[in-house]
């Protein structure tokens, strides 16, 4: 049983070195080699540590660690990759990411953009941890405020122009008569109304949800040091753009709270990734170079990823660690096992006519037009082969095993082959009569259908190298 279950290992490494051996082609001929299957064997070996890594990873269970901004600077070793949820504050400025197709180093038309990296910081510090999303600006700076409807063309002029660049950006058409004061006292009872509609005109509270658009104008209510200007220390309102995504509607609001930064809460797998963080802080077009944001050096929240399924990446792992395990386990068992049946070997003799065949199954490196090439109990022939013109007397001719419908094979006559043992090699299917031989290539199994051909085949190799019959069924030169 176990010689059947090494010789069905043995079938899984011919597979691989098959596999190798197609991509492989059209490169060296070593590609036709028995270390073929070596190579798929490290490939799922290591395939199968990745998973295992990642299966540990999702053993943590589904609840998230909760952080701050700060928490992810100011922490030590937080581990490479940590499922975490972050709670805090989002600058106003981001980074697209797009395929630039052309190469020109500009968003062109047509070069949409395919995610985003967004800085989630306390604002009180302003330190925090660059965020991976693919969601877009839209979706993550939002407003929902109440507030009441006040018509007055002259006020949103202003906000006309500062906007209309980023009107037409995000196609949204500012409204140019009314704006939404927001900086009043709050009604516990607005109406609520849907922007898709349009902007409301009604006069009482309403409660209005919607896109911000990026940056905003500020204002001073009052000029406490009378000086005529509003200094910084004076801004206390502020115009932001709310928009519809869907149907570009918008309005200007009015708001008593710095828009700087806008709440918000991300989910994902926290991990150590410099290069991503570095391009993000650095890039070209970064928005935060002269922003005075201390963002982490070393960590990116992956937003909407979360560990792996253990059980999932656990199986798999125990698969490929199978295969590789199954494709050793044939290699060091060289495909197929062989056993001698020792006894004595039949006489030599010399009983094929020329082109006159015994079917065989080969194991072992044949020649090719490429090069050597590896196989596992292909179907051949042991060919009696003429080597001299047809009238030349005696006719000259040697054997050589061929392969079916292919030009592969390898010569067995004097001067090739050099050892010979009888006995039977065990296919997971059942046992095979069998001889392994020594030739130019190397060794080689060649199983047969019964003893007899088996027996015919050893007494015409015998006669054909000349060999020196030795003990327990075998011969050599």
């Amino acid at each position: 049983m176990l010689d059947r279950v090494i010789s069905g290992a043995g079938a899984v490494t011919d597979a691989a070195d098959r596999v190798v051996r197609a991509l492989g082609r059209g490169g060296s001929d070593g590609a036709g080699r028995r270390p073929g299957s070596l190579i798929v064997a490290v490939v799922c070996a290591i395939l199968a540590v990745f998973l295992l890594l990642a299966g540990l990873e999702g053993t943590v269970g589904p609840n998230a660690l909760a952080m701050t901004p700060d928490q992810v600077v100011t922490a030590g070793d937080i581990g490479s990759r940590t499922f975490a949820t972050i709670a805090g504050s989002l600058a106003t400025d981001y980074l697209e990411l797009y395929v630039d197709a052309n190469g020109n180093g500009v968003q062109d038309n047509g070069e949409s953009a395919r995610s985003w990296y967004y800085f989630l910081v306390d604002p009180a510090t302003k330190s925090g941890v660059t965020v991976h999303s693919q969601a877009p600006p839209e979706s993550v700076f939002v407003l929902a405020t109440v507030g009441r409807v006040v018509t007055d063309p002259s006020y949103v002029a202003a906000d006309q122009g500062y906007f209309a660049e980023q009107a037409k950006a995000r196609g949204f058409s500012l409204d140019k008569t009314r704006y939404l004061d927001a900086t009043g006292p709050k009604d516990p009872d607005p109406s609520v109304v849907a922007l898709a509609d349009g902007v409301p005109t009604t006069k009482g509270p309403v409660r209005i949800a919607g896109s911000l658009a990026s940056g905003y104008m500020t204002y001073c209510s009052g000029d406490a040091n009378r000086n005529g200007s509003c200094d910084a220390g004076e801004i206390d309102r502020w115009d932001v753009a709310m928009f519809d995504p869907a149907t570009g509607v918008a309005i200007t609001v009015r708001v008593d709270k710095d828009p700087e930064y806008t709440a918000a809460t991300f989910t994902g797998m926290l991990r150590r990734d410099e290069r991503a963080v570095s391009e993000a802080k650095a890039g070209d077009g970064s928005p935060i170079s002269d922003t005075g944001l201390d963002v982490s050096d070393h960590y990116l929240l992956e937003a909407g990823s979360a560990p792996a399924s253990a059980p999932v990446m656990f199986g798999l792992a125990g698969l490929l660690g199978l295969l590789a395990g199954t494709i050793l386990l044939g290699l060091a068992g060289g495909y197929l096992v062989f056993r001698s049946s020792g006894g004595g070997l039949p006489s030599p003799a010399t009983t094929l006519g020329v082109e006159e065949r015994i079917p065989v199954r080969v194991t072992g490196l044949l020649r090719s037009v490429s090069g050597l090439i590896h196989v596992r109990e292909v179907s051949s022939d042991l060919v009696r082969f003429q080597t001299t013109v047809a009238d030349t007397d005696p006719v000259g001719s040697t054997l050589i095993v061929q392969r079916h419908g292919r030009p592969e094979g390898v010569a067995l006559g004097s001067g090739e082959l050099t050892t010979l043992s009888r006995g039977q090699v065990t296919p997971f299917r059942g046992r095979r009569p069998a001889v392994r031989v020594t030739a130019g290539t190397g060794p080689l199994a060649l199983s047969f259908d019964t003893d007899d051909a088996r027996d015919r085949a050893v007494a015409e190799l015998l006669d054909e190298a000349g060999l020196t019959p030795g003990e327990a069924g075998s011969a050599h030169a």
